[in-house]
């Protein structure tokens, strides 16, 4: 994977983020309508994971109290910074996902936006159950995926991206959710047994099917 972005992220711009030539076209609706969708952000603390550039982190430290950025790739996050830092309430972390560590109870949001493709399965598991540690009571976790087929027209020599349907992803949140409800019966000690895992919304992109005519 780490291949994969040292291809894609020698400039450290929206072009290469979104994969597509059409960046700037598509990242004037497709950010507003993202951020449209989260709930309310005033005076929440955020974990943004696989944050890039910052496409977002920016906007959502200008609402929240506070935001943990997380990326991979030093250039992004140097890049983000660079952009980002002045608002004085993001942390710039660079690290794999899978090896995060915080307290439980640590944030109000966890927000992801093109991330769990680039993971396997079992990873994705994995990493679901790390965010409901993570998440306060109440909190909410909200990603975006390409699900479907790429959705970016740059060219590559490889694509380690995996396009899950999105009932993949249920599927994943229903049998947590069912281990978790099961663990708070049988386990009362366990700190699964704070965690009711519930889903919100699931819906397409309407940028992309706007724009792109898909989906």
């Amino acid at each position: 994977m780490q291949n994969f972005w040292k291809e894609h992220s020698t400039k450290a711009n929206e072009e290469e983020m979104m994969l597509d030539s059409d960046a700037d076209t598509l990242g004037r609706e497709e950010v507003p309508e993202i951020l449209s969708l989260l709930p309310g952000l005033e005076g929440k603390s955020v974990l943004e994971l696989g944050a890039g550039i910052g496409r977002f982190s920016g906007r959502i430290a200008a609402k929240a109290k506070s935001v943990v950025a997380v990326d991979f790739m030093e250039n992004f996050i140097k890049c983000n910074e660079s952009t980002n830092g002045h608002h004085g309430n993001i942390q710039f972390v660079q690290a794999d996902v899978m090896l995060l560590k915080f307290p439980e109870n640590s944030f109000d949001l966890v927000f992801s936006n093109w991330l769990l493709m680039y993971l396997e399965e079992d990873e994705v598991c994995t990493l679901f159950e790390k965010i409901f540690n993570w998440l306060k009571p109440g909190g909410h976790f909200f990603f975006r995926e390409s699900c479907f087929h790429q959705s970016g027209n740059k060219s590559r020599t490889c694509n380690p991206s995996k396009y899950r349907h999105p009932s993949t992803y249920n599927d994943i949140l229903g049998s947590l959710s069912s281990f978790l409800l099961t663990s708070s019966s049988s386990q009362a000690s366990s700190p699964c047994a704070m965690y009711d895992v519930k889903l919100v919304f699931s819906k397409p992109i309407q940028t992309y099917i706007k724009v792109m005519g898909v989906y």
